[in-house]
């Protein structure tokens, strides 16, 4: 029996739109070529923030005998250190046969877009189409050769146009959606600059750059028109005008290079994929001055033999195109069926013969796969390919114009569906979200490392994770040493193991016979860490149904959980020894003490008053230091208490270089409550607003009444990319509670949120500062939307 060959993937990240399209890429190939693949999720090269640098770790995790071959997505795991210190890291596989995607790195063969073409036919677009000459462009990272490509063909375009070059027009950027809000901050308030547009050198900064000016009432593409660059999935609901990069592709054709290379067949160096220039709404094209309402239907039976005449010239060209475009997903009888029907309805309409054919059949298609994984967007990329080709014929104007039009009102019926399902995905991954925190709340409170693996056992199978290996490391400082599996279910069945757990080689991934080489597996690997203190790495195996986004929460869980349980396990230990050290010492003294009983039998009861009377003084004192910092009416911390032991905390984070964040949170209309129904109810509302605090953070974190309708929080270990947990979380205490209660008045505060980065300290006034800010702006949009 031939052994199933088994590829690695080194990927710095899962849960972003970029990484989710090239990992879904390589699986769905992997998956057609019946392959292993082992992804190993080990952040950016040297990271030096602490969520991902303990993923460095994975980088020496693969190894010839569990894997046969290396894909690299190259240009973000070098992002930081740049191509010739990470040309240098990758040598240490050279072992491997190596396909790198993104990058050319060495002499491996790799996979390429074609950055320049698609970022100058992106700019001449919004100079020959509309006129625009002052364009201002977001940088990627200074490192990235991608990044540097679409820069220089941004300059060659406006050189080629005669359009100086402005350096004030152009801002540093690094690929994140912060730094594209940051460039809107720049060029507005702080350079003050005028501009016709925003060039941004991929669609998540663009995405930030659009918030941005919505917080700013400035509307895109009416006022400022924004474009990007990899037509990621949210740019198509965003009506984003980009350069799409085929990043599936990039994982699917690596993968089947990768598997000629292991075969020996010959392979290019190098592998182009063409980009291609996608227009929609947000560069101003398809305004609504284009009659985008939809269009009555009127006769055009004069134009009809004309134009079954070049339907039918254009059939099989149109045909052979949208075939080469296809994806090696979709079913190519599905496509062909698609682009006749598509063309069949377009000669009914226009031939009188059956009014709004076009758009039923584009409805019908539509709705027929509205439940299903096929990309709803490849109907736009028929269209486009149809338009070409009949625009290509001259044709009379009023004709040309009702085309256009019903093909704009054809995208927006695709985009419109894209919606819908894009809300029944995201209300189903809020689902998902609202297992994997229900699985991290019972995580985090049973503080028994068995009973948590218990929980993930039960658990994960129903979320559709059906194998996982949870090893810890036995010793953190030396990870690649020896490792212990301690938890290992295989098809959701649990496998046997000592109490104790295996211990194995690391780099063995898991011990022997774990895995089932009978079958095609697909499996990612995680490091599991706190702060940064190593503890060991989860291997989940990766179902098509599955959100990649979730193995980076259940990681975060996984990695608290097990973190908290060890402490008070080592707490445990440490208690056992001791009361075993006491036991002896208490022997070697009965001799001794039998002497001194009498006087010992004396002082106990001195003693025995002396602890009556320090009881007492104990209680009183312990009275008095609640009074002093208590909120009588909530029972939370007063501000005297929460200043106190927030700057306790601020202390230690500062020394330890730990996170935090501080929320600060302001009832809604208590003054209303006061008013209308009495102080009475206005202290009800106040005592709930702090039950339902408290049941949305945790007992270690800091909750505290200010004063008046003021509440404020400090989380402790807090991350940024949290905020919109504990938003979520809060909101739905309070939309509970007035589903419950059915008061004649609604419930709720407003949040601002401050983040103690333990790297880049600020103080604890700049953090009340900001968290202030960020308050007022959710209050103001609150008044506004009123």
């Amino acid at each position: 029996m031939t052994t199933r060959v088994t590829l690695g993937l080194l990927i710095d990240w899962i849960a972003t739109p970029y990484h989710m399209s090239i990992l879904q890429g390589v699986l769905d190939s992997v998956r057609r070529n019946n392959v292993n693949i082992i992804s190993f999720v080990a952040g950016r090269l040297e990271a030096t923030l602490e969520w991902e640098k303990c993923r460095n770790v994975l980088f020496d995790f693969p190894s010839r005998n569990k894997i046969d071959a290396l894909l690299i997505l190259a240009p973000t795991i070098a992002n930081i250190v740049g191509m010739d210190q990470f040309s240098n890291f990758v040598k240490r596989y050279k072992e491997f046969p190596i396909v790198t995607i993104g990058e050319k790195v060495l002499s491996y063969p790799c996979i390429l877009i074609d950055n320049k073409i698609g970022m100058r036919n992106l700019v001449s677009h919004l100079i020959e189409k509309h006129g625009y000459e002052r364009l201002a462009f977001v940088t990627g990272p200074e490192k990235n050769r991608e990044a540097k490509e679409r820069f220089e063909a941004y300059k060659e375009v406006l050189e080629e146009f005669k359009i100086p070059l402005d350096k004030k027009l152009i801002v540093q950027g690094n690929f994140h959606t912060t730094s594209g809000r940051k460039a809107v901050i720049i060029l507005m308030d702080e350079r003050k600059v005028k501009f016709d547009a925003i060039v941004s050198s991929n669609d998540t900064m663009a995405v930030g750059i659009i918030e941005e000016l919505q917080k700013r009432r400035i509307r895109v593409p009416e006022d400022i028109p924004v474009v990007g660059f990899d037509d990621i999935e949210c740019s198509q609901y965003l009506r984003l005008t980009t350069v799409r990069q085929p990043l599936y592709q990039y994982g699917e054709i690596a993968v089947e290079i990768l598997l000629k290379k292991i075969r020996g067949e010959e392979v290019p160096s190098s592998t182009y994929i063409q980009t291609n220039l996608v227009i929609r709404n947000s560069c101003g094209c398809f305004s609504h001055t284009q009659e985008m309402s939809v269009l009555a239907y009127k006769s055009l039976s004069s134009f009809g033999e004309f134009f079954t005449y070049i339907v039918m010239r254009s059939r099989e060209s149109i045909i052979l195109e949208v075939m080469e475009k296809k994806r090696k997903t979709l079913d190519e009888k599905l496509l062909l069926g698609w682009t006749s029907q598509i063309l069949d309805a377009l000669v009914e309409e226009v031939s009188g013969k059956v009014p709004y054919s076009f758009i039923y059949t584009i409805d019908k298609i539509l709705f027929s796969n509205l439940f299903t994984e096929i990309d709803l967007y490849f109907v736009e990329d028929i269209l486009h390919t149809i338009q070409k080709h009949l625009f290509s014929f001259p044709m009379d104007e009023e004709l040309k114009k009702y085309l256009e039009t019903i093909f704009a009102q054809a995208e927006d019926q695709i985009y419109n569906t894209a919606r819908r399902r894009e809300a029944f995905q995201k209300t189903f991954f809020m689902f998902t979200l609202e297992d994997i925190n229900d699985v991290g709340e019972r995580l985090i409170t049973s503080l028994d490392i068995n009973d948590e693996l218990k929980v993930i056992y039960r658990e994960l199978p129903g979320m559709g994770i059906k194998n996982c290996f949870l090893s810890i490391y036995e010793n953190p400082e030396k990870p690649l040493l020896l490792s212990r599996l301690i938890l290992a279910f295989r098809e959701g069945k649990l496998l046997y193991m000592d109490k104790n757990g295996i211990k194995f080689n690391t780099i063995d991934l898991v011990p022997q016979k774990m895995l089932n080489e009978k079958k095609q597996y697909c499996l990612i690997v995680n490091s599991l860490f706190q702060g940064y203190e190593q503890i060991g790495f989860v291997i989940f195996s990766v179902d098509s149904t599955i959100d990649f986004r979730s193995f980076e929460f259940l990681r975060h869980k996984i990695s608290v959980a097990l973190k908290g349980s060890m402490l008070i396990e080592e707490i445990r230990k440490q208690a056992e020894n001791l009361k075993k050290e006491v036991k002896a010492r208490t022997a070697e003294l009965t001799a001794t003490n039998l002497k001194l009983k009498k006087e010992i039998e004396g002082k106990k009861k001195i003693e025995k008053r002396l602890k009556k009377v320090l009881e007492e003084l104990r209680k009183t004192n312990e009275r008095l230091h609640r009074q002093t910092i208590q909120d009588e009416m909530t029972g939370l911390y007063n501000r005297r208490g929460f200043i106190l032991l927030s700057e306790q905390h601020y202390k230690y984070a500062k020394r330890a270089k730990k996170n935090f964040l501080l929320i600060f949170c302001d009832m809604d209309e208590l003054k209303k409550i006061n008013d209308q129904f009495g102080h009475k109810e206005g202290d009800f509302a106040l005592k709930k607003t702090a039950s339902l605090l408290k049941h949305s953070f945790r007992d270690v974190d800091i909750i505290g009444r200010l004063g008046g309708d003021e509440f404020t929080v400090l989380v402790m270990d807090g991350n940024i990319n949290e905020k919109d947990f504990y938003k979520s979380r809060i909101s739905e205490q309070f939309e509970r509670f007035n589903a419950r209660f059915k008061k004649p008045y609604k419930l709720s505060i407003s949040i601002g949120f401050a983040f103690f980065d333990g790297q880049n300290p600020k103080t604890m006034d700049a953090l009340f500062s900001d968290a202030d800010k960020e308050l007022y702006i959710e209050k103001a949009d609150k008044h506004n939307r009123a």
